[in-house]
């Protein structure tokens, strides 16, 4: 009953391909349910589950009648894990929206090699972060058909306005999650079975040479940087495993290579803008922690949006996201441009990007051959093509790759 899971649900009941697929609503509250169902009319086939996730049986009833579980719930390291560990008994799919490299490494330990036996695809990040991140390196690479040296991405959102479910996130991290795990998760390789080439250090100033242009995109650090480079990481380090370990030539043919590095920055219209950004970025990430482990965050926690609020329905036309990818080969003879343009606000076209995950896992036929074997993949090791397909033909994003 979320921001994001009602957009899901209102993306879902309009859905061109409504009637080829069925869906339920599951939350806490049955009168908050209830209310979904009158303001969005939501017609009878539409079941109403009452899910507590601290209710094992509960969850293990609701996800019994599903293939697929859409996830909105966190923060998803107080809420998710006994979702997941139903769909992996039951060999059910999982997709969520999560923005938490600590949760999907606990998960990555706890459910993987377990989800590779029951069959269940366990498909974390499928949103805003970090589903276009990851689907413009793997096209990128796609492109040069070719060992890649580095990928980055640069990386233009604007939202209109943050939720109370992303601030209570954000709070979590700082106030639940061992320290010592949350430092570990902060290794870039840390989602990864395979450890690649040192990244290079946080900078103050980025520049991107668009290939066989004059074009230089300048920037600063990005807010979903470090999340998303763990995602993009851990699609090299199972597409490298799998070409290790299977040595055949489709596993070969899809590792970017041993040398890959991904890095990603947010645009800025001058290099001052992109040094203020930047600084701001540093201050946040110095001040915010001491703010939340101080007296001082009562007072935080009353400005901040509380969960259940954000974006209002008519704002959800606003913002965009804006993504440029160039990516090379390991000899440095051939650079590919990839970009992906949408608009809306970043919550919606989460809910439109949860969905298409979703909606894709019910056709095995079109995925790659890697999600066919079950496990905690990534949007681009489990949909691969098929979810830049999906999206294209719905007309929420733009899609555009060459040399």
């Amino acid at each position: 009953t979320g921001i994001t899971g009602r957009q899901t649900i209102k993306y879902l009941q309009n859905h061109p391909d409504r009637d080829t697929f069925t869906f339920s609503i599951a939350g806490r509250s049955e009168e908050k349910l209830k209310a979904l169902v009158s303001e969005l009319s939501l017609p009878d086939d539409v079941n109403v589950l009452i899910v507590d996730v601290k209710n094992d049986e509960q969850i293990e009833a609701a996800v019994k009648t599903a293939k697929v579980v859409l996830n909105t719930v966190g923060p998803f390291w107080l809420y998710g894990s006994p979702v997941v560990a139903a769909c992996v008994r039951n060999g059910v799919h999982h997709v969520d929206v999560d923005g938490e490299t600590h949760w999907i490494k606990w998960i990555i330990t706890a459910f993987d090699h377990a989800a590779t036996n029951t069959g269940a695809i366990i498909v974390p990040s499928c949103g805003l972060e970090s589903l276009p991140s990851d689907i413009v390196a793997f096209l990128g690479h796609k492109t040069v058909n070719a060992p890649i040296s580095k990928s980055t991405t640069a990386y233009d959102w604007m939202l209109a306005g943050f939720t109370g479910g992303s601030m209570a996130t954000m709070l979590a991290e700082h106030q639940v999650v061992p320290p010592a795990f949350l430092k570990l998760s902060k290794d870039s390789y840390s989602l990864s079975p395979m450890v690649g080439v040192p990244p290079d250090p946080p900078k103050s100033l980025y520049t991107l040479q668009v290939p066989h242009t004059k074009e230089v995109i300048v920037g600063g650090r990005n807010l979903f940087a470090a999340i998303d480079t763990s995602l993009v990481h851990r699609s090299w380090g199972l597409l490298e495993y799998d070409s290790v370990h299977r040595d055949t030539d489709a596993a070969r043919n899809a590792r970017y290579g041993p040398q890959f590095q991904y890095e990603e920055f947010q645009p800025a219209s001058s290099r001052a803008k992109a040094l203020m950004l930047s600084l701001s970025h540093a201050l946040n990430g110095a001040i915010l922690p001491t703010v939340i482990n101080s007296p001082l965050v009562h007072l935080l926690k009353a400005l901040l949006p509380k969960p259940g609020d954000g974006p209002k329905d008519e704002d959800m036309h606003k913002g965009h996201i804006d993504l440029v990818n160039v990516t090379s080969s390991a000899d440095g003879t051939i650079h590919a441009k990839t970009t992906f343009k949408a608009k809306g606000d970043g919550y919606f076209l989460s809910s439109v990007m949860l969905s298409e995950c979703a909606l894709a896992l019910l056709h095995p036929e079109t995925l790659p051959e890697m999600a066919l074997r079950g496990g905690v993949l990534t949007p681009a090791t489990a949909c691969g093509e098929a979810i830049v397909k999906r999206l294209k033909l719905r007309g929420y994003s733009r899609w555009r790759v060459g040399y």
